[in-house]
């Protein structure tokens, strides 16, 4: 039951996992889920790159999205609107922002980003 429990948290509620097909986390898709009454959630993975940390925020009007991608590794990250123009990073809309590629899936915007510290901001 704890593993069910931790696995729910881990990949669920902090959204972190492995890409199919990636060996040792080398890309990691961050999908968080959120639900309920929860409004924020804080996680963290040493992978064989290092450190994988996802944080988010959810308020009425924004939705903030913390994630560090190791050196040597890359990352899908969900975000929850289909309009990449309400993204911005560190402030800055994504289109001024160099290496991050972006795609629409239904109602997210799916962002490719390298190595790094990366905060989102989703406005609602």
């Amino acid at each position: 039951m704890l593993g069910h429990l931790y696995s729910w948290l881990f990949n669920g509620l902090g959204g972190l996992s492995q890409a199919p097909g990636s060996v040792g986390y080398k890309e990691v898709v961050i999908d968080p889920q959120v639900v309920g009454d929860i409004r924020s959630t804080r996680v963290a993975f040493e992978s064989p790159y290092g450190l994988i940390r996802s944080e988010w925020n959810d308020t009425p009007q924004t939705f903030r999205q913390t994630v560090e991608i190791p050196g040597n590794a890359s990352a899908l990250v969900y975000l929850p609107t289909a309009d990449p123009e309400a993204i911005s990073e560190n402030g800055q809309p994504l289109d001024k922002i160099e290496g991050i590629t972006v795609e629409r899936k239904g109602d997210r915007t799916v962002l490719h980003v390298g190595s790094g510290v990366y905060n989102f901001s989703v406005r609602k």
